[in-house]
């Protein structure tokens, strides 16, 4: 894990004592009542920004951190590999929900009119208030067979998921319906999509086993940058 303050990067990793980094993992990142969560290859860690110490979150999450987001409602999500997705309320404690089959939850996003969504290893979902669960959301007519890795809705609220090994699609939640735009000359075989976040309006920061890239969602040109970038 590494802080940039301004100045410099200061750099933290897993020590053999009390109150540090428990896991050099990380996978993803999330500010909730004042600390810094941190979703590791080993559960869930705090960072406390006054005294500079980390600590695991709970003992009972213990698998791989996937996906972290925060509600309307104040509550932190938190998607796993192998522990389905739970949710911490300040009020309620720490309450567990399923996908169908038990399914890998590779994600969790909280969209800009409060809906939560969970991305899976063969599904995409949509949480019921109501009842109180997350249902298969259907795609193009029926249940999606599309390993999704990311979900990002940006200012014009459209929704982009980064897959497993079909690149970037465009998702349109009215209709549900998905567009794949994916083409070989344009993201240079960026396939395996790990994250995808609004640059700036019509440009999105997509990131890959390939490295990163600019992509217009206008215009459909994309920039991709190397190391020495």
């Amino acid at each position: 894990l590494s802080k940039f303050d301004g100045t410099r990067f200061i750099n933290y990793q897993k020590r053999n004592t009390n109150n540090t980094l428990g896991n050099n993992s990380i996978i993803c990142l999330s500010e909730y009542n004042n600390k810094l969560y941190i979703g590791t290859e080993n559960g869930l860690f705090t960072y406390n920004y006054c005294s500079g110490q980390f600590n695991r979150c709970t003992k009972c999450i213990h698998s791989i951190v996937t996906g972290l987001t925060k509600d309307k409602k104040g509550n932190l999500w938190i998607s796993t590999r192998d522990q389905g997705i739970l949710r911490i309320s300040s009020q309620n404690g720490i309450k567990r929900y399923k996908l169908k089959s038990n399914e890998i939850a590779s994600g969790v996003y909280s969209d800009r009119s409060g809906r939560l969504w969970a991305t899976g290893s063969n599904a995409f979902y949509l949480f019921n208030e109501r009842k109180g669960c997350f249902e298969n959301f259907s795609l193009n007519g029926k249940s999606n067979n599309i390993y999704c890795f990311a979900l990002c809705e940006d200012s014009k609220h459209n929704f982009w998921i980064g897959t497993w090994d079909k690149g970037i699609i465009k998702l349109d939640v009215n209709k549900h319906t998905f567009t794949p735009i994916y083409k070989a000359s344009i993201f240079n075989n960026m396939l395996h999509i790990h994250s995808i976040t609004e640059y700036k309006p019509g440009i999105l920061l997509v990131g890959s086993d390939e490295g990163l890239a600019l992509y217009n969602t206008s215009t459909g040109d994309c920039k991709k940058y190397i190391c020495d970038e």
